[in-house]
């Protein structure tokens, strides 16, 4: 009896240092894309004018998805951008579709709404980038390499999904400024990669 309780103790240690090496392995890869993707220190990346995918989030209470926005918008005032893409479906807990939003916010920065498509049925990452891969295939923009904008913290996850449906991409990432509860955002970031790599969505 002992002796199978302590086999179920190693196995039991095994299991949770195996689990802490992989957390802090892909901490270290999601921070590493974060500081890589930064922008302004991430322009270099950038190439000339190409259609911009500006992912939506979920509401908080200090509006920080407008710091995508904000970012997306710039690269359209410095040549970056074309057209735009604003993914985002709309929650329960959303007035209206977050791709609506996106929108609204860039047109109020000065970027002509006649180049922004909205992309309004996603409710995940992952079908964020799945709808917006439909779009450019329809478009026919699939060819040319298209900027992401999102948060420092979600570019290593947007980076890996957009590569897994074959669309060529250069993330270019805000800090945050807006952003609360930071380090609960980052710890949900490091399961929702797993997520991804193990389940696929």
């Amino acid at each position: 009896m002992k002796k199978r309780y302590k086999r179920t103790q190693l196995v039991a240690g095994c299991l949770a240092i195996t689990t802490l090496i992989v957390a802090a392995g892909t901490f270290i890869h999601i921070y590493g894309e974060a500081k890589r993707t930064s922008w302004p220190d991430s322009k270099s990346t950038l190439h000339g004018a190409t259609t911009v995918i500006v992912l939506g989030m979920g509401p908080t209470p200090t509006h920080s998805i407008l710091d995508r926005t904000e970012l997306a918008a710039e690269l359209w005032h410095q040549g970056f951008a074309s057209e735009f893409i604003a993914s985002g479906g709309q929650g329960t807990d959303e007035a209206e579709p977050e791709a609506k939003t996106v929108a609204t916010d860039l047109v109020t920065r000065g970027v002509p709404a006649a180049i922004i498509q909205e992309e309004d049925r996603s409710k995940s990452t992952f079908e964020n980038l799945v709808f917006s891969h439909r779009l450019l295939v329809e478009r026919g923009l699939l060819d040319k390499t298209i900027v992401i904008v999102t948060h420092d913290f979600h570019a290593a996850r947007a980076a890996s999904i957009a590569s897994s449906l074959g669309i060529d991409v250069v993330v270019i990432s805000s800090p945050g400024m807006r952003l609360n509860n930071r380090v609960r955002r980052q710890i949900r970031e490091v399961l929702a990669f797993w997520k991804w790599k193990v389940v696929g969505k």
